[in-house]
C-alpha cells in the first residue's frame, strides 16, 4: 500500500528557527523579543522630545547661571547628532528586515552583558545594533 498526501510545512518564528539553527549561540541569549521598526522609531521620538524639553528648562528656569547657556547648547548639539545615528541605524536595521527578516531586542550574556537589537533572517543574525556592553560579573 502506497500513502501519500500533501503537508503544508510550519512556519516557525524567526526566533525559533534561530533557535534551532544556532542551537550553542542561542543559548547565551537570555531573551530575544520581536519588536517593531515603527516603535523604535517612536520611543526616539519620544526621547528626543523629553530631551529638547530639558533643553528649553534649562534656558528658562537657569539661563541666566553662568555657563548654563552653553552646557544647553552642548546638550542640544549632542542630542542632535544622536538623532542623525539613531535614524541612520534604525533605517539600517529597516533595511536588513527587507525581504524577510525579523527585528528583535536581546540581552546576551557570555563574558559581557550585551543588550541591542538583532535583525534575524532566516535562522542567522544578519545585523546587530548593540546599544549597551557591560562586565559580566559572576556571582560566586
Amino acid at each position: 500500500m502506497l500513502l501519500s498526501g500533501c503537508c503544508t510545512a510550519k512556519s516557525r518564528d524567526a526566533v525559533t528557527e534561530f533557535r534551532i539553527r544556532q542551537p550553542e549561540e542561542a543559548k547565551k541569549y537570555v531573551y530575544i523579543h520581536p519588536v517593531s521598526v515603527d516603535l523604535y522609531r517612536k520611543l526616539f521620538e519620544l526621547h528626543v522630545a523629553s530631551v529638547e524639553g530639558v533643553v528649553a528648562d534649562l534656558r528658562s528656569r537657569f539661563g541666566d547661571l553662568q555657563g548654563m547657556a552653553a552646557f544647553a547648547d552642548a546638550v542640544a548639539k549632542l542630542n542632535h547628532e544622536g538623532i542623525a545615528k539613531m535614524n541612520s541605524a534604525v533605517d539600517g536595521l529597516e533595511k536588513a528586515c527587507d525581504g524577510g527578516g525579523s527585528l528583535c531586542e536581546y540581552k546576551r550574556i557570555d563574558d559581557r552583558v550585551t543588550e541591542g537589537l538583532i535583525v534575524l533572517k532566516e535562522g542567522s543574525i544578519v545585523q546587530n545594533q548593540t546599544f549597551s556592553i557591560k562586565p559580566h560579573k559572576v556571582s560566586k
